[in-house]
């Protein structure tokens, strides 16, 4: 039993114009189905039991390979097709046309500006900031030292959000684009001080003939996690975004425009979100927390940015068919949100970081501006032991395994480095990158055999 060419071609041959776009005779459609026909028929008659009981005495039957001939023919086919039916195509597939304020926001984003203008709340978003960088010894002065950082952060950023922009309001976009700003100019920030950190670090090594003078090793892979997250978050925050676009525009058709307020929330929430997960997924038990947290967004109603707060909404009835819309549109988009936290966002992180190497030069400019040998060797104590206690505090979250809360743990490594410089600040202490990487493991060990002691001390006798 065998299946014939005749057979394939008029169960095929229609299927092929549809999805070509072709209500009309094509002789090169023809061809390529004659073609393909004949393949299938191959493909076919070469798997049917008959077939495969001759070929077993014969041996393992043998891989069915198109001829390089038939496939040129095949292409050729295709591209004439496709030539002819360029006007259908053009015409199903208009590329959108963006308005004059979306174009100025992807503008000022390209150039490294914003809408958002100077009010206490982006002051206030950096204070915090700055009090860090300036009792860690920082060598960053004003916001502008880091423009080189925040122009390479803003183009990844942009290509980012490129992919949504089509697919959201104004209002959300212009919302995003001004939160997301000010997250990506205080990053720049604190990348830019890490970068100073370690080049003073190995200047002041060089300068005492230390041969430790190349960057811990964990120090670019913690600049990347930290990129990776930041990332992560806003590309879920804009998939989000579009759901919500989408959401009210079938539902909620007319209402008023979005606050910043409102957009913040989101943005936090997602974050805070993330935190909780391992290696930046989302997993199907948290899709009712993310659905919840759009529904919130959608209907203006802005919250504290803690998954706990909205574990649980109130539907009125009004709104049960959009509630069930936007949990199905957040569980089907989970897959597409991990498979890019995954895969793509790992590109933008190695991107970033091959262009931060690029810029050592300003930063080496900067560093040289130190004036005295004594305010080297206490700016370069202070970077040492700020690095020590984030990686031990760091690794302590990391193993508790516990939730935390936006701004964890990074305040809890502020009050310790605070606390701990107070104490040994007038100490003649030596630290190098090789004692970092070993102390911070040791201080661990001992913390937990403290721990574990006090534990069976508290534990009352069986």
């Amino acid at each position: 039993m065998s299946v014939t060419v005749e057979k394939v071609k008029s169960s095929l041959v229609d299927a092929l114009c549809f999805a070509m776009g072709s209500s009309t005779n094509c002789e090169s459609l023809d061809e390529f189905s004659e073609l393909f026909a004949e393949e299938v028929t191959e493909r076919i008659n070469a798997s049917l039991p008959s077939n495969s009981i001759r070929t077993q005495s014969s041996g393992p039957p043998r891989c069915q390979w198109t001829t390089a001939n038939k496939v040129e023919k095949m292409v050729s086919c295709l591209c004439r097709v496709f030539r002819d039916s360029v006007l259908d195509i053009k015409s199903v597939s208009k590329p959108r046309l963006r308005s004059q304020t979306t174009c100025n926001l992807l503008n000022k984003l390209s150039e490294g500006r914003t809408t958002s203008t100077s009010s206490d709340s982006d002051s206030t978003s950096y204070s915090r900031y700055s009090d860090r960088a300036s009792s860690s010894g920082s060598t960053v002065r004003d916001r502008g030292e880091s423009e080189a950082v925040q122009e390479i952060l803003f183009k990844e950023f942009r290509d980012i959000i490129e992919l949504f922009v089509d697919e959201m309001s104004e209002s959300d976009l212009s919302g995003l684009i001004s939160e997301s700003s000010l997250e990506l100019r205080s990053t720049a920030d604190e990348i830019y001080q890490k970068i100073c950190k370690e080049e003073s670090v190995k200047s002041s090594d060089s300068c005492r003939g230390s041969k430790f003078t190349k960057s811990p090793k964990g120090f670019w892979k913690g600049v990347g996690q930290q990129i990776r997250k930041l990332f992560a978050k806003l590309f879920a925050t804009a998939s989000m975004l579009k759901m919500g676009t989408e959401v009210r525009k079938k539902f909620c058709k007319g209402t008023q425009v979005h606050s910043r307020e409102s957009v913040k929330s989101l943005i936090d929430s997602v974050g805070s979100l993330l935190l909780t997960e391992t290696k930046n997924r989302v997993s199907s038990e948290n899709a009712p927390v993310l659905s919840n947290v759009l529904y919130r967004h959608i209907t203006y109603d802005t919250f504290e940015a803690n998954p706990v707060v909205v574990t649980k909404v109130s539907v009125p009835k009004s709104h049960r068919k959009m509630y069930t819309d936007i949990k199905e549109r957040v569980t089907n988009s989970l897959p597409l949100m991990n498979w890019w936290f995954s895969k793509e966002a790992g590109d933008y992180t190695k991107r970033v970081k091959s262009a931060l190497m690029g810029i050592k030069s300003i930063v080496v400019s900067r560093v040289s501006e130190i004036d005295t040998a004594k305010e080297r060797e206490e700016s370069r104590k202070k970077m040492y032991l700020s690095l020590l206690i984030d990686q031990l505090v760091t690794r302590v979250y990391s193993k508790s395994k516990v939730i935390f809360l936006p701004g964890e743990p990074k305040d809890i490594s502020q009050n310790l480095f605070e606390k701990t410089w107070a104490e040994v600040q007038d100490i003649d202490f030596d630290m190098s990158p090789k004692i970092i990487d070993k102390l911070h493991k040791v201080m661990f060990k001992d913390l937990c055999t403290i721990r574990n002691q006090r534990s069976r001390k508290e534990s009352p006798p069986v």
